[in-house]
């Protein structure tokens, strides 16, 4: 027995069969990432050697080296950068950012305006922000939450060397970016599925928040360079990000 009201007991019996479709949903979801990790494991080979100490120079470092491995398994890429030294989700992009532009290339971003901190590392002043390399920005915004495809085949005529797209909403009112908006799509109406981006332009996804969330992950096949925070979605790598590089440019 307990001292909370009958009435409140009901009112919560009430929310969880209400609610009971979405947590059948997210466990689904869970089990389905789970079994993609635990064969990335297998494929790896990951046993009790990975957890090994190292000597610190990072040579021969096995355990660093498999990680990495795994995640560009999961998450269907070439290859992953993940360590604990890239300190959060825009130092990933970051360095994903600085080693795709150089000088007089032109960076796209195809949602709006940036979230504020990486928004200071694009057009910061004093701040060795990109503008500084003189690294030219332009934007396209979202019509609603939708891709405005005509102005983003007009800015494509400038030629960017990025395609930056960012799927959280970040700091905004919108709704996050589905992987099927992003994707290419049987109906034609998705991003990638729509837009020739050019031999020489990498779309690069800012995937920060939700990375596990959906059965598919929009990298691999649809994305070139895919770049985030990994602590927000999966408490087993906390403080860890990862950038990861599919198999080849458009």
């Amino acid at each position: 027995m307990t001292d909370i009201d009958d009435k409140i007991q009901r009112i919560l019996t009430d929310a969880v069969i209400a609610a009971g479709a979405q947590f059948a949903t997210i466990d689904r979801v869970a089990l389905a990432n789970q079994a993609k990790v635990l064969d990335a494991f297998r494929r790896n080979n990951v046993s009790e050697r990975h957890l090994k100490g190292s000597t610190g120079y990072g040579y021969g470092d096995i355990g660093r080296d498999t990680l990495c491995a795994v995640y560009a398994d999961v998450f269907h890429a070439e290859a992953a950068i993940v360590s604990p030294l890239i300190t959060g989700g825009t130092h990933a992009l970051a360095i994903g950012l600085f080693g795709l532009l150089r000088p007089g290339d032109t960076l796209l971003s195809v949602t709006g305006k940036p979230y504020d901190t990486l928004d200071s590392i694009i057009n910061g002043e004093e701040a060795g922000g990109m503008r500084e390399y003189g690294i030219a920005y332009r934007q396209v915004d979202l019509i609603g939450d939708a891709f405005d495809f005509d102005a983003i085949r007009r800015a494509l005529a400038e030629r960017p060397k990025v395609v930056f797209i960012t799927r959280s909403r970040g700091y905004s009112d919108r709704n996050a970016l589905s992987v099927q908006a992003i994707g290419n799509s049987a109906q034609g109406n998705s991003l990638t599925g729509r837009i020739y981006w050019g031999r020489n332009t990498v779309y690069y996804l800012d995937a920060a928040t939700g990375s596990w969330m959906p059965f598919q992950t929009a990298s691999g096949e649809d994305v070139f360079v895919y770049g985030g925070s990994i602590n927000k979605n999966s408490t087993s790598v906390d403080f860890t990000n990862v950038i990861a590089k599919a198999s080849d440019y458009p």
